[in-house]
């Protein structure tokens, strides 16, 4: 039977016959809710593809309090997956204690540039503890990729899952770098002229969580429709997420400019 939070057609399912509380892959389904949590926009680089316009000169922090809340949402929602991020984690002072609380899910993917490796030294040391970590190392033209190599290196000695994105050459693959850059929109990626991010089948199950709480149907911090403070009851975010993600994906969006252009347009008839 289809769960309830399926989004996709029916005549796309194969779930007669499948069960999410007995499935060895839940944790890695695609049609389960995975949310990007990002926990600061302080960064040590500042990349003209961000999205979040991050930079060194950022100070915007996830609390404790809201990692906190943040947590007891993924708990009550049944979340076995998400993507943490920032900016830079580690550039977040309480970093260490938001990842122990975001330990409560079955997999956690970290994403960094790798200058941990000279401005944070115990940040692989402190993931090593944790055997639900996999973590992304940012390897493209748009960082300076300086520290990517030792920090792999060092991952690899720590016996840390680690990927470098890049390497394949894939940049849609679920583990790579989306290059949606700061509207700088032009020809030179696919999201620009052929087709919407959250429109392949792995993406549509995925939402934002900022530092403050907000909930965003995109990733990429477009169409704001909830906090996670609303959400808190058991599995209680599930209607809510298929009603939203439900009339979205009803929508025929060609690609992240068009969507985007959708998006300031909303903002415009919702002030």
């Amino acid at each position: 039977m289809r769960c309830d939070i399926c989004i996709d057609p029916p005549k796309k399912q194969k779930c007669d016959t499948c069960n999410c509380e007995t499935c060895a892959n839940a944790s890695r389904c695609h049609r389960r809710i995975r949310p990007t949590i990002r926990v600061t926009k302080k960064c040590s680089q500042s990349c003209s593809h961000c999205c979040f316009s991050c930079s060194p000169k950022s100070e915007e922090m996830m609390s404790v309090a809201t990692a906190q809340t943040i947590a007891k949402f993924l708990v009550a929602n049944d979340i076995k997956s998400i993507n943490l991020m920032g900016g830079e984690v580690w550039l977040n002072p309480d970093w260490k204690e938001i990842i122990t609380l975001f330990s409560c899910v079955d997999r956690i993917r970290v994403v960094s540039n790798s200058d941990f490796m000279v401005l944070c030294p115990e940040f692989l040391p402190f993931l090593s503890q944790l055997d639900n970590v996999k973590l992304c190392l940012s390897n493209d033209k748009w960082h300076t990729n300086k520290h990517v190599s030792a920090a792999e290196k060092e991952a690899n000695r720590l016996d840390i899952n680690c990927e470098v994105s890049g390497k394949s050459g894939d940049a849609l693959k679920e583990d790579g770098i989306v290059p949606v850059g700061r509207m700088r929109w032009g020809a030179n990626n696919m999201f620009d002229m052929f087709m919407a991010y959250c429109q392949k089948p792995e993406n549509k199950y995925s939402i934002l969580i900022d530092e403050n709480g907000e909930i965003y149907k995109c990733c990429f911090e477009r169409f704001a429709f909830d906090n996670v403070e609303d959400y808190l009851e058991e599995k209680s975010f599930n209607a809510r997420f298929k009603q939203f993600g439900t009339a979205f994906h009803n929508m025929w969006i060609s690609n992240c400019l068009a969507c985007d252009r959708l998006h300031s347009r909303y903002l415009e008839l919702s002030a």
